[in-house]
């Protein structure tokens, strides 16, 4: 092996990782939804996943997390951590078809496809993996706070039924009875979210990881 292949996974690591934290500094300010545009941050750890394998997509991921922590706090940390991480390892883990393998994603076998998690296999392991997640986050969250998960829950209900005032006022149901009902039913809501969010993270990273993987193959560093 030469110096130039020896030295590639750690340098396209330290690019991604580079990328990452700018994403996380330039959007987290944003107001509305810029702030969900550094979760595409998630798209360069899988590219350093579906080159140069697990290992190196984990080392970059644990070095975003660390980056974000010491930059940003702990509440991003925990954005990053059970987010941005789940999705950013599991992307490069679906089997690919030959129109993937196309797009720079690795050499498919005989039959067309390459080695990897079935397309079905793999949708139910990420939205198990976001429904877990989710709500472990909002757990974590409340420990660092010192409060009970159902605070937090209560906020965020709360905050959502005066974001959605309008709807729920048409629906004729009042804010006290919309929080303690989503307070009471929050085991069940909060991994509703958690699929959403996994479901969400991976249409905005997929085009992301695609093209980035393309635009690597057609260029020298492929």
């Amino acid at each position: 092996m030469t110096k130039k292949h020896s030295a590639r996974p750690l340098t396209e690591s330290a690019v991604a990782l580079a990328l990452g934290g700018i994403m996380w500094w330039a959007f987290s300010p944003m107001p509305g939804i810029g702030p969900y545009f550094k979760y595409i941050s998630a798209s360069l750890i899988a590219i350093v996943g579906a080159r140069h394998g697990l290992r190196w997509s984990l080392v970059t991921a644990a070095a975003l997390n660390a980056l974000v922590g010491f930059t940003f706090g702990p509440g991003e940390l925990l954005n990053c951590l059970f987010l941005v991480t789940p999705i950013a390892l599991m992307l490069p883990a679906r089997q690919r078809t030959g129109r993937d393998v196309e797009g720079g994603e690795g050499e498919a076998d005989a039959s067309g496809r390459t080695h990897g998690v079935s397309g079905a296999r793999w949708w139910a392991m990420l939205l198990a993996t976001y429904a877990i997640a989710y709500p472990a986050r909002l757990g974590v969250m409340g420990m660092l706070m010192g409060v009970e998960i159902s605070a937090i829950v209560r906020s965020m209900a709360s905050a959502s039924y005066q974001a959605f005032e309008r709807f729920w006022t048409l629906a004729h149901l009042p804010a006290d009875i919309a929080v303690s009902g989503a307070v009471e039913w929050m085991w069940i809501i909060l991994p509703l979210i958690g699929v959403g969010y996994g479901f969400m993270l991976y249409l905005v990273n997929r085009p992301a990881y695609r093209g980035g993987l393309m635009i690597l193959k057609r260029t020298r560093l492929g």
